[in-house]
């Protein structure tokens, strides 16, 4: 604080982080037994991964079951 009241200090830009914004995902039905999970975060997951190593595949089951 200033000792000159009218001296005030500028409010300093911030934003506000939402960790959660972007996680959002939806499952469509595409055939008998079948859906496809669309979202952004899906797609990252996903693309971060070698679909063909199990163990990716194990970490992703992992991530998808805290997300759901």
């Amino acid at each position: 604080m200033h000792a000159d009241p009218g001296l005030e200090e500028p409010l300093a830009e911030h934003r506000v982080f939402r960790p959660a914004a972007g996680r959002g995902f939806s499952v469509e039905r595409v055939g008998d037994g079948a859906f496809r999970v669309v979202g952004r975060a899906v797609e990252r997951l996903l693309a971060r991964h070698d679909l063909d190593n199990d163990e990716a595949l194990t970490y992703i089951e992992g991530a998808w079951r805290a997300w759901v």
